[in-house]
Order: C-alpha cells, then sequence, then structure tokens
C-alpha cells in the first residue's frame, strides 16, 4: 500500500499558521504567492517558520519568470507550484528557471539556499520538486506532453479553474461532474506514464479522499482561510441552537 503525501494550504501566509501546520505532521507547507500578500522578506520568514515546524516550504507561484523563480527559490522553498501551465513550452521553462546549470538557468547567489558546502548543484537540482497546474482547457489537451517534461515532478490538478474552464461555476457543479471525472482521470494516467506525482488540493479530506483513492499521490489540504471561515460558521450556528435562557 502506498502511503500518499499530505500537505497543507496557506492563503494568510501567517508564520504561526505555517509553523502550527508543519507541526501538525503536513509533509509539505505552501504558501500561496498568486492569490495571497507577498513580499520578498515575507517569503524568507514563511519558509523559516515552515522548517521550524519539521517540514518543507512549498510556494505557489504567481506566474512562471525568472525573477519569481529566484526569488522563492532564494527565500528557501524546497519546491514550487506553477499555475496555469498551458504546454510543455510553459513547464520547460519553469524548469530552465529553477535549475542551476547545465540543466538550467538559474543564478546563484548568496542566499538562504546558498550553502553548497554539503551539496552539489546537481544535489540540489535532483532535490528540487516542480509542480505544473493543469486546470486550463488547453493544459488538459496538452498533459501528457507536460507530464513527459523533464525535470518536472508531478502534476497538479487545479480544481475550480479546470472546473470553469469545463463550463461549470465551481468545483462539483452537477453539469461537469462526469467531464471533471475524467479530467482527472486523464491526468493521473498522463503522470503515471510520465513516472510524475499527481496532486490534488480540497478543502476537506471528503473532498480529497476520493482522488487519493483513485491514485493521486498528494493530497493537499486548502487553505487556512476555508478552514478558519468553516469553523466560524459551523461553531456560530451551533451556539445559536443551543436552549440558553429560554
Amino acid at each position: 500500500m502506498t502511503i500518499p503525501e499530505l500537505a497543507f494550504f496557506s492563503q494568510t501566509g501567517d508564520p504561526v499558521i505555517l509553523e502550527i501546520a508543519a507541526r501538525r505532521g503536513a509533509d509539505f507547507v505552501v504558501v500561496d504567492v498568486q492569490h495571497g500578500p507577498y513580499s520578498r522578506v515575507n517569503l524568507r520568514s514563511q519558509m523559516q517558520a515552515i522548517e521550524a515546524g519539521g517540514s518543507r516550504g512549498f510556494v505557489r507561484l504567481s506566474a512562471v519568470s525568472g525573477e519569481n523563480v529566484g526569488a522563492a527559490l532564494d527565500s528557501g522553498a524546497h519546491g514550487l507550484i506553477a499555475p496555469l501551465i498551458n504546454s510543455a513550452d510553459d513547464a520547460r521553462d519553469l524548469v530552465r528557471f529553477a535549475k542551476f546549470p547545465p540543466v538550467g538557468v538559474r543564478s546563484f547567489g548568496l542566499s538562504r539556499q546558498s550553502d553548497l558546502t554539503t551539496l552539489s548543484i546537481r544535489e540540489v537540482n535532483d532535490r528540487l520538486e516542480l509542480f505544473a497546474m493543469i486546470e486550463t482547457a488547453q493544459g488538459l489537451a496538452n498533459v501528457e506532453e507536460i507530464a513527459a517534461v523533464d525535470g518536472i515532478s508531478g502534476l497538479y490538478l487545479g480544481p475550480t479553474d479546470l472546473s470553469i474552464a469545463l463550463g461549470g461555476t465551481r468545483y462539483g457543479d452537477p453539469s461537469i461532474v462526469d467531464a471533471f471525472d475524467d479530467a482527472a482521470a486523464r491526468i493521473l494516467t498522463a503522470a503515471r506514464v510520465g513516472g510524475k506525482k499527481a496532486a490534488f488540493h480540497g478543502r476537506t479530506s471528503t473532498m480529497i479522499g476520493p482522488r487519493l483513492e483513485q491514485g493521486f499521490t498528494t493530497g493537499v489540504l486548502a487553505s487556512d482561510l476555508t478552514l478558519l471561515a468553516t469553523a466560524i460558521e459551523t461553531n456560530l450556528e451551533e451556539m445559536r441552537t443551543l436552549e440558553v435562557g429560554r
């Protein structure tokens, strides 16, 4: 039996939340730069908080560029999740910006990740994890070619954007359930054929569980904002039903 990777996704980027998630056993913790607050100084502290909790820090980029990739890696990220990967060329750009020569063009500079006294350039390249998000119709159409790109570690199904791309209004929209399931199966098959991981994120274990049972290798609980909102709403509703002073 293969034990899946279980990770946590943060949109607040709060270092306390990041460290708590790391200490609670997340295999890695993702800081969302695409839709969350971001600064290079904060990102460094966020990666430090995750490491203090005993886990690995990943970053979801806002977009693939040399500047964005370099900033995330220099801050100490152990892995990157790249949104809107629509083609094999997009995936190759991610690898090119993220890897040191001769594989890529990443520049070496003094940073949190600049200590090469114990790791060679090759080892740094090999240890870095790169996930390509499949979340558009174009990305889905090219998923087999994306999965075949050397240096890509895994495919990451973006459930909400892919649902919208398939004609739905949200993840779980009844009108696209079959189309979404077919897309998920195609992404999983492409990952397996390409020797890659297959990641899926969701708001609850109930949402993620069926994909792990299907064969996805990585489940990401997303996000801290969603969990907080749900907990507040649920507990307030429960308190409103109490027979207090009646």
